[in-house]
């Protein structure tokens, strides 16, 4: 096993829905970990097919 699966609450999304004007007022909420975020760009770039 790679590690502990990262917890979360996320729900399935259109891609296309992810468009810059939905974050413009967003605001961050702390730092994720490297490795979980190489796994989240990793997952998105295939999805993508980047």
């Amino acid at each position: 096993m790679i590690g502990d699966p990262i917890p979360c609450t996320a729900d399935a999304v259109t891609i296309q829905q992810l468009r810059v004007t939905r974050f413009d007022g967003a605001t961050p909420l702390g730092e994720v970990d490297p490795a979980p975020m190489a796994r989240v760009d990793r997952a998105l770039r295939a999805a993508l097919d980047l």
